[in-house]
């Protein structure tokens, strides 16, 4: 048996945002081949996630890559916090005589500037489009110039899903850029057979691209006299003002009755079974995790037909929709799929499988 590899994971953040998911769920894929380090930017509730899965970790403060333009002052503090953090960034590599560094994200910056200047291998991981999802624009220096240099020092760029490597091959030619469709855990010991609570779902970060407000305008559009057509909004929010205007918005067009929206964090296990139909809105969402997860847990999805999320979807498992009247007439007909078993357009084991062969090649 050969001398493990370590792979050092700079995260972005450390809360349980859905890249640091997709982070822990390929490091229990991957960890009976490699040993894992993962580094937090601050501390958070990711904290706990790792400590009871038992995955070694430290905290190196840092700034992600700023998005906006900053005072001389916050600049200065920026570049006196990098300085710091990449020293020490660079002690943890050389304590765990690490192989490779992982980047998690694409604000997450540290790592690539490390491995290049250690001459390590680095591997960055992109879970997002950036301005199509959260708005921030990626050609704009200094932004570019230093995710540009990234990339360029970077072995190999992952995306996951063929729609953000599209964007990103296009940008960096000169740089290896893939992508893989990410491991989905979802409890399937968890009650299936259940009472439903609504017909429709959107679950997840109430965001403002996450496209709640144009579903409520198909709702207004709906024949929805019937008091079994109902529509629960399920997840976290942080912008109260976008809260805001999606309950003045349902008080409004009353729809009170249809509408429900409860906020805070809620185990997938404890909300999935109680649905018929999950419905996923987002302006451009880069992969769609919730929506591998409501067809394990037996719903039907109607995703709208931009980003990453489409490349999920296929005739036995959901809908796509183009417009907002025909998101009003999947919603008003409640058109059913074949009574078939439902099938992923992807194997979780033959991705797995094809990023091990990756790693490989690099280390």
């Amino acid at each position: 048996m050969g001398i493990r590899k370590t792979i050092i994971w700079q995260a972005h953040e450390a809360n349980l945002s859905g890249a640091n998911i997709a982070m822990v769920e390929y490091i229990k894929a991957l960890r009976d081949t490699y040993d894992f380090h993962v580094v937090l930017p601050h501390t958070g509730s990711m904290c706990k996630v790792l400590f009871t899965e038992n995955i070694a970790f430290s905290v190196i403060h840092q700034y992600n890559l700023p998005l906006s333009s900053v005072s001389a002052v916050s600049k200065l503090r920026f570049i006196i916090r990098t300085e710091i953090a990449s020293r020490q960034l660079k002690g943890l590599v050389r304590q765990q005589n690490a192989d490779l560094i992982f980047s998690n994200t694409l604000v997450s910056f540290l790592g690539g500037r490390v491995a290049y200047s250690l001459k390590k291998k680095h591997v960055w991981w992109i879970h997002e489009f950036g301005e199509e999802d959260f708005g921030f624009n990626i050609e704009k220096d200094p932004i570019r110039n230093v995710l540009k240099k990234t990339a360029l020092w970077s072995r190999m760029v992952i995306c996951n899903s063929h729609a953000v490597a599209r964007k990103f091959g296009f940008l960096w030619p000169k740089t290896d850029v893939r992508y893989l469709y990410q491991p989905v855990s979802y409890n399937i010991a968890s009650p299936q057979h259940v009472e439903k609570t609504s017909t429709f779902l959107m679950f997840g970060q109430i965001s403002p691209g996450k496209g709640h407000l144009e579903v409520l305008k198909a709702v207004t559009m709906v024949n929805n006299n019937s008091s079994e057509f109902s529509l629960h909004i399920v997840g976290p929010c942080v912008n109260q003002s976008y809260l805001d205007d999606i309950q003045q918005y349902i008080i409004d067009h009353g729809l009170e009755s249809q509408v429900t929206i409860k906020v805070g964090f809620v185990s997938k296990e404890d909300v999935l079974p109680f649905y018929d139909t999950l419905i996923v809105a987002s302006r451009a969402e880069a992969f769609g995790r919730v929506i591998v997860e409501a067809n394990k847990a037996g719903l039907t999805a109607i995703v709208k037909n931009a980003g990453g999320a489409p490349e999920l979807i296929n005739e036995t498992n959901g809908f796509l929709y183009n417009s907002l009247t025909e998101l009003a007439d999947l919603l008003e007909s409640r058109q059913l799929l074949p009574a078939s078993e439902m099938r992923a357009n992807y194997d979780e084991r033959t991705e797995l499988e094809k990023l091990k062969g990756w790693l490989a090649e690099i280390i």
